[in-house]
């Protein structure tokens, strides 16, 4: 079954896919305002996901392009801007820090910036950027599927092979750090794959935005339990940064739950938008 493309949709910008995006800034401002991983062990149970989703909501084939050309295009959109902003708020670090400078310190951080992770304090400045290189891993290996296959259904198993060999990875060597945090796009992988086959299907878009708002209390609803059980069990919150996933299973359905959730609660919000302005 090849996927359909939704024609209404691509040629213009989508403003629900801008609000969800608006909303996700939010919470990740929300949930780093608290101190203890009891007051917002339910927005880490799924921001982040909600990120590569989106991404994936955007994600157009690349068809026959040469590949040179496509890493050119993600290293210009992805990786230049987290150069830039990883360099200039290290080198803002260290001149503002020069009384507790630390030679070991300052090569560990540049030693990071090239390496392209958050774990084990690397990206200790601004530690938010590990987003951008994992990001840029995660559309490469999707563009490279994508490019060798095109039915839903094969597409599909990549994705679940790709959540199982992640979690594989957190279980067996939990440690291991890889560079551009690829152990990390694994399991961001089935996100952000799930969000470009979400927008393919026009069906599937259709019936989802007929039913928006039962979907959007239901998956809040179910969210919210999931994830109160995942931490009583662990006793701590997920953290993608550091591949923290806790109980895989719990893991994604939470993340999956607050992610369908926030996407109809940004369809309504738009709905509602569009409502005022019309009015007389």
């Amino acid at each position: 079954m090849q996927p359909q493309t939704n024609a209404h949709i691509a040629p213009k910008r989508i403003h629900w896919i801008d609000v969800t995006r608006g909303i996700a800034i939010i919470l990740v401002i929300y949930g780093h305002l608290f101190n203890t991983d009891h007051q917002r062990y339910l927005i880490y149970a799924f921001h982040m996901p909600l990120f590569f989703f989106i991404s994936g909501l955007v994600f157009k084939p690349t068809g026959s392009k040469p590949f040179r050309e496509i890493i050119v295009k993600y290293v210009k959109q992805l990786l230049i801007p987290y150069y830039i902003f990883a360099v200039l708020t290290y080198l803002f670090a260290l001149i503002s820090q020069t009384a507790t400078f630390s030679f070991n310190d300052a090569a560990y951080q540049a030693f990071g910036i090239l390496y392209g992770s958050g774990r084990d304090g690397m990206l200790g400045y601004n530690v938010v950027l590990w987003f951008l290189p994992c990001l840029f891993i995660t559309k490469l290996t999707f563009t490279m599927i994508t490019r060798k296959v095109s039915q839903t259904k094969f597409i599909f198993l990549f994705l679940l092979a790709s959540g199982c060999l992640g979690a594989l990875l957190t279980s067996v060597a939990p440690l291991i750090k890889l560079p551009f945090g690829f152990e990390i796009a694994l399991s961001a992988l089935p996100f952000f794959g799930a969000g470009y086959l979400f927008m393919t299907h026009k069906r599937l878009f259709e019936n989802f935005a007929k039913y928006k708002l039962p979907i959007a209390a239901g998956s809040m609803i179910f969210t919210m339990i999931i994830a109160t059980i995942d931490f009583s069990l662990s006793g701590h919150k997920i953290d993608m940064r550091v591949n923290q996933l806790d109980i895989t299973p719990l893991f994604y359905f939470g993340a999956f739950g607050g992610i369908i959730g926030w996407m109809a609660i940004s369809q309504l919000i738009r709905k509602n938008i569009l409502r005022k302005f019309k009015k007389p």
